[in-house]
C-alpha cells in the first residue's frame, strides 16, 4: 500500500473498476485518486451496467471532488463504498 500512496503523492493517478450486486442491479463502479500540487483529486464512478451504453449522455454518475489532505480524500473514497486496498495502476485510459 505504501508504494500506492507514493504513486499518488507523486501525481499518478491510481484507484480500480469492480462490478457489485445490489439487489437486482448489477453496478458498474470505479474509483481513483491523484496529487495535482497540493489537492487530492477524487474520482467516483458508478452506473448500472445496463445503462452503460448510455453513459456519454448522462453525467450525473460520476463525482469528481478535491480535498486538501489524503485523509479526507480516503474518507471520500470510502464513504461511496470504496476499498483503498484494492487500488492499483490504471491498465489503458484513466478516469482522472
Amino acid at each position: 500500500m505504501r508504494k500506492i500512496i507514493e504513486a499518488i503523492n507523486s501525481g499518478k493517478t491510481r484507484g480500480y473498476s469492480c462490478e457489485e450486486c445490489d439487489g437486482n442491479i448489477v453496478f458498474f463502479l470505479q474509483f481513483a485518486m491523484k496529487r495535482e500540487g497540493s489537492k487530492f483529486i477524487c474520482y467516483f464512478f458508478k452506473i448500472p451496467v445496463s445503462e452503460m451504453d448510455i453513459v456519454e449522455d448522462i453525467h450525473d454518475y460520476e463525482k469528481i471532488s478535491e480535498f486538501n489532505s489524503f485523509d479526507d480524500a480516503l474518507d471520500f473514497i470510502r464513504s461511496n463504498g470504496g476499498c483503498f486496498e484494492n487500488f492499483s495502476a490504471f491498465k489503458g485510459l484513466k478516469p482522472i
